[in-house]
């Protein structure tokens, strides 16, 4: 599917498509709760080895990629 990620520069908050809902998110704990608990942990290490930054959209596209 197409990942799509939508910054609202004002509120540092993220938009995504989730099984066809839009959902919303601020930081990693928020994006991580998106996800089940199984993904979450290989999420969590994702972030950690690709040194991923919640404020920069090219690294929040990086994880939507890997794990939609």
């Amino acid at each position: 599917g197409s990942e799509m990620c939508i910054r609202d520069r004002t509120e540092n908050v993220y938009y995504t498509q989730i099984k066809g809902k839009l959902r919303s998110f601020r930081n990693i704990h928020s994006l991580l709760k998106l996800y089940s608990k199984d993904k979450q942990q290989l999420i969590k290490e994702f972030i950690e080895t690709e040194k991923i930054k919640i404020e920069n959209p090219k690294d929040i596209l990086k994880v939507l990629k890997r794990f939609q």
